[in-house]
């Protein structure tokens, strides 16, 4: 009894780099062709074995962007220095200059690993020219980019921005706070003072219109009144009023009208032949 003719067996076998395939307890990684016998009773074998390698391959991509511009990622499943996932977009800061990159883990058709790298080379835009204006009242201050300003003028500084900085020119103005003093006041106890239109604060009193002074008032007073300029600055007004006293005075003064005088510190107006009191009552 003869053998029959020996069978010729192709076999195709295929892997991805960095990997082996196995064929009758045998291990393969590298591609190639050979030949393996398989005796048999009827028929002997003869494995014409290829071996085929599948790249895993590794793409690098490489391209610019300003400090401030969008990336977009068409693709899902990139991630930011291979760690952080980026969700479509991805916007590009200053801090990127050091450092930018993005990777992608995906699969080729024949199932092998193909890593995406894209590198971004981050410039810096030109710094942008802009204007600042600042008003305020003298005595206060403001603070701008750290700055602190207190005095009228034209400043220049630096901001340094997330995406782009900017060369700022600053504009101060101050408005100045009113004090002014009016013309000081002389009268003698007993008199009515006119007190310019407002509220006026003496001491801690409120006060307006016609105010009467007394011996109490002697030397003086000092009316003040608070408000705001048309700029919205603190404005304040002072009248002093020096008060002369009248005690045991007579016929101090006529007014063209009355003769009025002091008598033992009562005020009495004489009209004519009668005689009234500061409250108006006649005295006989």
């Amino acid at each position: 009894v003869t053998k029959q003719n020996t069978v010729r067996v192709p076999v195709a076998l295929e892997c991805c780099a960095d990997d082996s395939v196995e064929f009758r307890g045998r291990w393969w990684s590298r591609p190639m062709t050979f030949y393996v016998d398989a005796p048999g009773e009827v028929a002997d074998t003869v494995y014409e074995v290829t071996v085929t390698i599948n790249e895993s391959p590794s793409v690098e991509e490489y391209e610019s962007a300003y400090a401030g511009e969008t990336l977009e990622f068409d693709e899902e499943g990139w991630l930011l220095r291979g760690v952080t996932p980026v969700d479509g977009s991805y916007q590009v800061t200053k801090a990127d200059t050091t450092e930018l990159f993005f990777v992608r883990f995906s699969h080729t058709e024949k199932g092998c690993e193909m890593i995406q790298t894209k590198y971004v080379e981050v410039e810096l835009p030109d710094a942008v020219d802009a204007e600042q204006e600042f008003a305020f009242c003298e005595g206060d201050s403001i603070e701008y980019h750290g700055e602190v300003f207190t005095e009228a003028g034209q400043y220049e500084l630096f901001a340094e921005g997330e995406f782009v900085d900017t060369v700022v020119t600053v504009y101060v103005t101050i408005y100045e706070k009113e004090y002014r003093e009016l013309e000081p006041r002389t009268v003698a106890a007993g008199e009515t003072i006119e007190l310019p239109d407002g509220e006026w604060l003496l001491g801690e009193e409120t006060v307006s219109g016609e105010f009467v002074t007394t011996e109490e008032h002697v030397p003086g007073l000092e009316f003040v009144q608070y408000g705001e300029t048309n700029d919205g600055c603190e404005s304040v007004v002072k009248l002093t009023v020096t008060v002369t006293s009248r005690e045991g005075v007579e016929n101090v003064f006529v007014d063209g009208k009355a003769e009025k005088f002091f008598l033992n510190g009562e005020l009495y107006i004489r009209r004519g032949e009668a005689v009234y009191t500061a409250t108006g009552e006649r005295v006989e």
